[in-house]
């Protein structure tokens, strides 16, 4: 594959720059750029930036060979915000779409993403729905920004007894109903998120002090705060088999998970709570990690099915 310069100096400007970032994804990554070949109605280019994946993942890329789409490749796994960002370094597109490797776009998605950055005033990232293999909505895709109380109430399973209380209820709003037209929400979800480049340049792109998990809802918090609204499109389909990059290594990922909690909470709550409140949050975070990273370990012995894709598609 060659490098990034050298295919895109004679082609045209895409409207979007597909970033995805890859670690060991196996044949899903080929199966994610395949959808996004198969989006004939708008311009796309496609950036993969991979995290030195010792799999075979990229050997089916360069089965692919179009002139569309360029590999960077890491010499270390830098994290999914650093790769996300040296991505989009590169994007040449009007506006940039950031897709797991485990993603699967359908006829339409994109351009309606595009379409609604380009022709709504006031919106600087948006969200479609995900699904997953289960067919059902997964959760993340609309959420709120969660405050430390909120995720204190959720690691202890208080949320359960007040699923209604806009201060003690999950972050995420899966249980709500889906509505029908794009609606403005809190935070969508960095699986499948679409941004104006021109917004990364103003307002910065993905904070890379977090390896893995909240750098999408504080890319939301930042972009909100700079009066760039978040919207969840519903007619926009996307499917997602989720966690396909973290089997190798669920520990790791679980531990990131919790880092960018406290992470996230020390950067944006630190002025509004006291510091030994959020000591506390951090306990909870911690104490949470230990009691559940047995079962993680566990889980991830089980193999993803082979029959995942098409599980999700019929369902």
């Amino acid at each position: 594959m060659k490098s990034h310069d050298d295919t895109t100096s004679t082609l045209p400007i895409p409207d979007v720059s597909v970033i995805i970032v890859n670690f060991n994804s196996g044949k899903f990554l080929k199966d994610a750029v395949k959808s996004l070949l198969d989006t004939s109605d708008i311009q796309l280019e496609i950036i993969i930036v991979d995290n030195a994946s010792f799999d075979d993942s990229l050997d089916g890329i360069e089965e692919l060979s179009r002139p569309t789409i360029t590999v960077q490749r890491m010499t270390r796994n830098l994290g999914f915000s650093h790769s996300c960002n040296i991505g989009q370094a590169k994007a040449r597109g009007r506006n940039v779409l950031f897709l797991n490797p485990d993603c699967r776009v359908t006829s339409g998605s994109i351009r309606r993403m595009s379409r609604h950055l380009d022709k709504t005033r006031g919106v600087g990232i948006v969200g479609p729905l995900i699904v997953g293999a289960d067919g059902l909505e997964q959760p993340g895709c609309r959420r709120d920004i969660p405050t430390p109380v909120q995720m204190v109430c959720v690691l202890l399973g208080i949320h359960k007894l007040l699923p209604n209380h806009p201060r003690f209820r999950h972050f995420n709003r899966t249980a709500d109903r889906l509505p029908s037209k794009p609606t403005k929400v809190h935070a969508v979800s960095g699986a499948c998120m679409m941004v104006p480049r021109r917004l990364l340049d103003e307002i910065g792109a993905f904070d890379e002090n977090y390896f893995l998990h909240f750098e999408d809802v504080d890319l939301c918090l930042r972009f909100a705060k700079a009066n760039a609204a978040v919207y969840f499109l519903p007619k926009a389909r996307i499917f997602h088999y989720k966690g396909a990059c973290s089997i190798g290594n669920p520990i790791r990922v679980h531990w990131s998970k919790h880092q960018s909690m406290m992470i996230f909470f020390k950067k944006h709550f630190f002025e509004f709570y006291p510091s030994l409140f959020l000591l506390l949050v951090n306990t909870v975070i911690l104490f949470h990690f230990l009691v559940t990273f047995p079962i993680t370990a566990l889980l991830s012995e089980k193999k993803i099915n082979s029959t995942g894709w098409d599980n999700m598609i019929d369902g």
